[in-house]
């Protein structure tokens, strides 16, 4: 019963010197809860700006695809020996490009010796 008189009695005391102090530091810092509402506009207007990206990126690449396609078969009804030397020299063009930049990026690497 002495520990529970003790311990109010320190509540009072703690309430009457500091706690007026603390409420009014609350009350000064209290920070208040942002707004839902420009948060969801501007996710939802993120995502328009994306979808739109998406579908102009998406009809660039088959428009590429395309006149690449239309390019091979034409090479190919023309020579085949032309469409080989194409093939030839994209894939040789490839493995080169594929092997500098392996290299490349080896020497910029840092080395544990």
């Amino acid at each position: 019963m002495k520990k529970n008189k003790a311990h109010d009695e320190d509540q009072q005391w703690f309430m009457e010197h500091i706690g007026a102090e603390l409420q009014k530091m609350d009350d000064a810092y209290e920070r208040s809860e942002p707004e839902l509402g420009p948060f969801e506009s501007f996710v939802a207007s993120h995502k328009q700006e994306l979808r739109k990206k998406l579908w102009r990126d998406l009809a660039l690449f088959w428009l590429i695809a395309a006149m690449l396609l239309l390019g091979m078969l034409w090479i190919l009804e023309r020579d085949w020996i032309w469409f080989a030397a194409l093939q030839l020299l994209v894939a040789i063009s490839a493995i080169s490009y594929i092997g500098f930049v392996h290299v490349w990026k080896g020497r910029k690497q840092w080395k544990n010796n």
